[in-house]
């Protein structure tokens, strides 16, 4: 965090914590390396609550920060929308301005939110940063690898537009028809449980979109009441408890020109959609029956809209969910991360078979190349380190 004149010797801890928000304000996070760019999200300091976007360039003798986005001039009074509340709460989000941005292959188109209003910074040698044409209020705008399009979701509903046709107005792609339905938003047990806080994938070469859509009629409600507003009503939340009625929870190939289709798999088995991953390689699905002791790695079939299953895990007591793995390298190859229980070591395993050493427990894995795997692991539980 960067020195603050206004911070005291005297002042205490939890004014410290409280001011800085847990000690986030001021902190890079979210961080994207493309290239010798790196591209991050931070407040201009520890008394600073808004997300800006800046870049690190490597490529020069000198690195310096610069300051991509300003925030600050972007912020609204707009309220957000509940789902992206929600979504917030989950990711313990404690800050404004930008929280959460994506890029095309190249790294220079982007894509993100400010107070539900999506925009788009094209990088250049000047950025060109526009407010886009929506619907309403915006959650999770993610920009297509090809930097052609961006993808956002509004009242339940899936939209795209065009991200350099100054004219293009929205066009709707999936319309929630229900007040239970959703598209492209993670369903509440994914979010919540399986740490899945996105619900549409864009497809290598942007021609469409893998989507989730919920549907929470099933699922029984509660009544929320806000404690430091007595006199509001208790607001009704569909909240899946345990041994109850789950979401219907279903993924659709979504072109951007042509008719959709479902993908299909045994819902009733696997009720769970744990995790996808759309990458050059192949695009990966797995799924996980209710006790979650038993996991499912498919590949997405785009012509037939069928999963075709490359590896079932099985684990007598739990089988862990980890970021947006398993995914597919460069030449095929599986990458996922398994419990070897006879070390008691979660370990990167490749077609199966274990690469990394009993002992250091791989917590997730950074980046891939054909040079190999960046991963973040634990030597012992009090260090975590980048291997």
């Amino acid at each position: 965090m960067r020195h603050d004149a206004q911070v005291t010797s005297s002042e205490s801890f939890p004014r410290q914590k409280a001011r800085t928000r847990g000690f986030q304000l001021g902190r890079p996070r979210g961080l994207k390396v493309i290239g010798e760019r790196v591209l991050f999200v931070r407040s201009s300091s520890g008394l600073d609550p808004a997300g800006g976007l800046w870049k690190l360039d490597l490529g020069i003798h000198a690195p310096v920060e610069e300051c991509l986005v300003d925030a600050a001039a972007l912020l609204t009074t707009g309220e957000l929308p509940a789902a992206e509340l929600a979504r917030r709460e989950r990711m313990r989000e404690v800050t404004s301005g930008i929280t959460h941005f994506t890029t095309d292959k190249s790294g220079t188109v982007i894509a993100f939110a400010i107070s539900g209003i999506a925009y788009v910074s094209v990088l250049g040698s000047t950025v060109h940063t526009r407010e886009l044409p929506t619907p309403g209020a915006v959650i999770d705008p993610r920009v297509s690898p090809t930097g052609q399009h961006v993808a956002f979701v509004v009242d339940g509903g899936l939209w795209v537009i065009d991200a350099h046709n100054l004219d293009a107005q929205p066009q709707l792609l999936c319309e929630s028809t229900a007040e239970t339905e959703t598209w492209g938003l993670a369903d509440f047990i994914a979010a919540e449980e399986l740490d899945r806080l996105r619900g549409f994938w864009w497809l290598a070469d942007g021609s469409g979109l893998i989507v989730e859509r919920a549907d929470n009629a099933p699922v029984g409600i509660r009544w929320i009441s806000d404690p430091a507003q007595p006199a509001n009503e208790p607001v009704p939340h569909r909240y899946p408890a345990a041994g109850e009625a789950n979401p219907i929870v279903e993924l659709w190939l979504v072109p951007l020109t042509g008719t959709r289709k479902q993908i299909i798999w045994d819902l009733a088995k696997f009720p769970y959609l744990a995790t996808v991953n759309a990458g050059e390689s192949g695009n990966v699905v797995c799924v996980l029956t209710r006790d979650q002791r038993t996991a499912s790695i498919n590949r997405i079939d785009l012509e037939s809209g069928q999963l075709v299953e490359m590896a079932a895990r099985t684990d007598p007591a739990w089988i862990d969910v980890h970021g947006e793995l398993p995914f597919l390298t460069a030449d095929g190859a599986l990458i996922e991360i398994i419990s070897d229980a006879p070390t008691d070591t979660n370990r990167v395993a490749r077609d199966g078979v274990f690469i990394s050493p009993a002992g250091l427990q791989v917590n997730g894995v950074v980046d891939s190349s054909s040079e190999g795997l960046l991963v973040l692991a634990s030597p012992d539980p009090m260090e975590q380190h980048l291997y």
